[in-house]
């Protein structure tokens, strides 16, 4: 189970989508979209988070969401 916040046009995006049958989708007084789902690709839904650039942020599984601080860090890192 992942949790990923939205926000700017990944928010409305996000909410005029299914992504999965057990998805959830809270908005957020602030205008952020958080989506909740199933997934069993870790791979999968890092590149997909990253896909959405400064507008998503991956919340939880912790473990996961370490694992994309590595990767973001090591991107950055060849652009140095």
């Amino acid at each position: 189970k992942v949790r990923v916040a939205f926000w700017g046009g990944a928010a409305s995006y996000i909410e005029e989508r299914t992504w999965s049958e057990d998805q959830k989708i809270t908005r957020r007084r602030d205008g952020t979209v958080v989506l909740s789902f199933s997934t069993t690709s870790r791979l999968e839904v890092i590149s997909w988070v990253l896909s959405f650039g400064g507008e998503a942020e991956l919340l939880s599984p912790k473990g996961l969401r370490e694992e994309l601080v590595q990767k973001v860090e090591g991107i950055a890192g060849r652009y140095r």
